[in-house]
C-alpha cells in the first residue's frame, strides 16, 4: 500500500521568521532613504550661492562701477581662491587693476577689498572693488562709462569656495545660472 503524500502547512515559527526578517529588510531600507533625505536637507539648509556682480551707476548724483560678490544662499561660503584676470594675464590680487584702468578712470577715487579668505554669511555682500567719480565734474559721466567698459571687456573674476561640509563650487563674475559643483578648491 502506497501512501499519499500530504500537504502540511508550515509550523508558525518558520512564518512568523519569514515575517520578520522581511519586515526587517524593508525597515533598513526606509531608515537608509531617511538618512540621505535628511543628508540632503541639511546640505541645503547651508548652501551658499556666490555671485560676483558689476552693477555701474552714470547719473546726475552717483557715478561708480563696483565688483560686489554676495552669498545669495544660506549658509556660509568659504571663499577658497580667486584668479583675477585682465586680458587673459593673471593679477596677483584686485589692487593690481588699479593701474591698468587709471587712464580711462582719471582721477576717480578706488577702493579694493581681498577676495581669497573671506567668509561670507547668507546674504552678506562683500564690496571687492569701486571706482568712484564726482557725479558734477565735467567728463565723469564719459570716464565712467569708458572705465566700465574696458572692465566689463577685459576683467574676468573666477572664485572656488566650500560650504560648512567642504561640498565646493566655482562661479564666475556675472555668471547667470547655477556654479559648477567641484571637488575641492585648489588652496593657494
Amino acid at each position: 500500500m502506497t501512501r499519499k503524500a500530504r500537504f502540511r502547512f508550515p509550523k508558525f515559527q518558520t512564518v512568523g521568521s519569514i515575517s520578520a526578517m522581511v519586515v526587517a529588510v524593508a525597515s533598513l531600507f526606509v531608515a537608509w532613504d531617511e538618512a540621505n533625505s535628511v543628508r540632503r536637507q541639511q546640505a541645503a539648509a547651508v548652501l551658499p550661492i556666490i555671485k560676483i556682480a558689476t552693477p555701474f551707476m552714470n547719473d546726475a548724483s552717483d557715478r561708480s562701477f563696483r565688483i560686489n560678490v554676495s552669498n545669495v544662499g544660506v549658509g556660509p561660503a568659504f571663499i577658497d581662491k580667486a584668479d583675477i584676470r585682465w586680458n587673459g594675464q593673471s593679477l596677483q590680487s584686485i589692487e593690481a587693476l588699479r593701474p591698468l584702468i587709471a587712464d580711462t578712470a582719471g582721477d576717480a577715487a578706488f577702493w579694493t577689498s581681498r577676495l581669497e579668505g573671506q567668509i561670507l554669511g547668507g546674504g552678506e555682500t562683500l564690496l571687492m572693488f569701486e571706482v568712484d567719480w564726482d557725479p558734477v565734474r565735467d567728463g565723469a559721466a564719459r570716464a565712467a562709462a569708458s572705465t566700465a567698459t574696458s572692465v566689463w571687456d577685459d576683467l574676468t573674476i573666477t572664485a572656488c569656495y566650500c560650504s560648512v561640509y567642504d561640498r565646493c563650487w566655482v562661479t564666475e563674475m556675472n555668471r547667470t545660472g547655477r556654479p559648477d559643483r567641484v571637488d575641492s578648491c585648489d588652496k593657494p
